[in-house]
């Protein structure tokens, strides 16, 4: 029972193995027991004892076989000369054949054939025990990539986004926002707003693929962040501006039918070792200002200790605005 798959295993296979080695046990103890002139039926009947043992232990394995049970073939190639031993001593017993040869011998060909078998049994069933185990580790680990991923974008997802606790020194948060995309999709439905969504991704995610630990966030609607390495500000502003200029040389197939040039705003702040929900507000604080002065444009926060200045107070740097018409 207990080299047979959990899958394969039933109640009534535990009841009949249990309850043919019970019957088992109780024979011999009564056989030990018995006096001298009950020794040789008690003994007899021990022997017939075997027969249900044999029987269930052979019903158990044919089930679980069937079952697709690896384990239940090996043990049966393990058992089957310990199953003809058993046969023939009982047969013996009962006067209906004679050996040419000492039985003893038989059963030690059965124990050295169970040995080998059932050692292969356990090995295959290491086997089979490290397979299920890496499967189970691959299936947690494709549930945790689906659980933090974006199904549009296939970016990393607002789940994953709020994993990450603080924005360290080394480090900038860039949060980028699709110009006038509500419009893009009443107008042209959709289908047309996914293909752009996905289309922007990709394009971002191409331009940042040069940065080493560069992560992009889709947080949902049109709106993306990126955490990268950036020490200076200027660095910060150019990895804005090459994402900014990348997307607005976009060319998109729906734009024989009117679909609008496609630019982002976009706001940035260092880390500082800040809790994220504060870079969060710095940077949604700069691309605020991006989108009041004009939309295709970057603004880096500016940090200044113990004032938060307001959102138009934040420094303007890259293309021109957009016109709001």
């Amino acid at each position: 029972l207990g080299m047979l798959e959990r899958k394969v295993r039933s109640r009534w296979m535990v009841q009949a193995l249990v309850g043919a080695a019970v019957l088992l046990v109780l024979t011999k103890l009564v056989a030990l027991v018995a006096g001298d002139a009950a020794r040789m039926s008690i003994n007899t009947l021990y022997l017939l004892a075997f027969i249900p043992a044999g029987l269930a232990a052979l019903a158990v394995l044919t089930v679980a076989i069937g079952k697709g049970s690896r384990s239940a073939r090996w043990i049966l190639a393990a058992l089957s000369v310990a199953f003809l031993a058993g046969l023939v001593r009982v047969m013996q017993a009962a006067g209906l054949i004679q050996l040419p040869f000492p039985l003893d011998d038989l059963i030690f060909v059965a124990m050295a054939v169970q040995a080998i078998g059932t050692s292969l049994a356990v090995g295959d069933r290491f086997l089979i025990l490290k397979q299920d185990r890496n499967q189970a580790r691959s299936h947690a680990v494709r549930m945790g990539q689906m659980a933090s991923t974006d199904p549009l974008t296939g970016l990393l997802n607002r789940r994953a986004f709020d994993a990450v606790k603080f924005l360290q020194e080394g480090q900038g948060l860039i949060v980028a926002d699709i110009d006038r995309f509500k419009p893009i999709n009443d107008a042209h439905g959709h289908q047309a707003g996914d293909m752009v969504l996905r289309r922007t991704a990709v394009e971002m995610q191409r331009a940042l693929r040069p940065l080493a630990r560069a992560r992009i966030f889709r947080l949902g609607g049109e709106e993306f962040a990126v955490i990268c390495s950036a020490l200076q500000a200027a660095e910060l502003v150019s990895i804005c501006e090459m994402l900014r200029e990348r997307v607005a040389a976009l060319q998109f197939p729906g734009g024989s039918r009117g679909l609008p040039k496609i630019t982002i705003s976009l706001g940035a702040t260092l880390g500082r070792g800040q809790p994220l929900y504060d870079a969060f507000a710095e940077a949604d604080s700069a691309l605020y200002s991006a989108k009041a002065m004009g939309r295709n444009r970057s603004v880096l926060y500016r940090y200044e200790p113990g004032a938060n200045p307001p959102p138009g107070a934040a420094a303007m740097t890259g293309g021109e605005a957009t016109p709001t018409g």
